[in-house]
């Protein structure tokens, strides 16, 4: 093979696989927020914008007759969503360490930890990703029993329809722990679902990488590719179901089900694909 063509197949190897850098972490996306030991932490920009519209509409509702606690409840509800930010840091901190596989940055996003492609075994990585879920779902069931006044929670029929549609009402004090707990399971629905960078979709990269350790990177990206075709399939069958049952409310919530199937089908033809699938076979060359 000529010395050209082999210095252009290292270069593009290396583009390939350098989405397992330190360079993501310091994208222009990306504040960064300090060190803390080994670890340095940023702050995704879609966080600040997030913060930024929550004080526009909190300050131009406030004025209005029965919204004099917005304020507080909009505080008290970033308080418990920054919570499962921290719950999700530490499982996550925690597990690798049992591993031993070093964490030299961790980006935080709307949703919590970004979950990006690094050279670690498809089993361990299912395990830190499992855990982090773990550490949200665990931290909401504490807030729901806390709300039940530190008494073991009993199933009743008077609670079933808690699990409709979830409560921000504020008559008594009881009712804020049931709101930390909707938010921290609905961070966690957030990360399940598997948009890019989010603990859903390095799941289901493992999945595939353990399911087909025989087939080849190219071989594993399509396979990886159907199945979030699948899932955004499964999604839009889902929000056409559910604009037959809300044709009478005042705010559907199936075109926003229907904008999350529509982004999942973009994604599938996103860089990190390859890049999830390369790290998993990287490491499993290493080890």
């Amino acid at each position: 093979m000529p010395l050209g063509n082999a210095s252009e197949d290292s270069t593009h190897e290396h583009r390939r696989l350098a989405p397992f850098g330190d360079e993501q972490a310091t994208s222009s996306w990306s504040i960064p927020l300090g060190r803390l030991g080994p670890v340095s932490f940023f702050l995704s920009s879609s966080v600040l914008v997030a913060v930024a519209i929550l004080i526009v509409v909190v300050a131009t509702v406030t004025g209005r007759q029965g919204n004099a606690d917005l304020p507080m409840l909009a505080l008290i509800g970033s308080a418990f969503w920054v919570s499962g930010w921290v719950a999700q840091i530490v499982a996550e901190l925690w597990v690798s360490g049992m591993y031993r596989r070093p964490v030299p940055w961790l980006t935080i996003n709307l949703v919590g930890v970004e979950s990006r492609p690094r050279r670690w075994p498809p089993i361990e990585s299912l395990m830190v990703s499992f855990s982090s879920l773990a550490a949200l779902l665990s931290l909401g069931a504490v807030y729901w029993w806390v709300d039940g006044g530190f008494r073991t929670p009993v199933f009743a029929l008077d609670r079933i329809e808690n699990w409709s549609v979830p409560s921000f009402g504020f008559a008594t004090s009881d009712s804020v722990w049931l709101v930390g707990a909707w938010l921290c399971w609905a961070q966690a629905l957030c990360q399940t679902f598997p948009l890019p960078k989010t603990t859903g979709r390095h799941i289901l990269g493992a999945i595939t990488s353990l399911c087909s350790r025989r087939l080849g990177t190219a071989q594993q990206v399509a396979v990886l590719r159907r199945c979030l075709v699948v899932m955004s399939m499964v999604t839009l069958v889902i929000a056409l179901l559910m604009m037959r049952d809300e044709r009478d409310l005042l705010i559907p919530r199936w075109p926003w089900v229907l904008l999350l199937s529509v982004l999942l089908w973009i994604s599938t033809r996103a860089r990190d694909l390859e890049a999830t699938m390369l790290s998993f076979q990287s490491s499993l060359r290493n080890d």
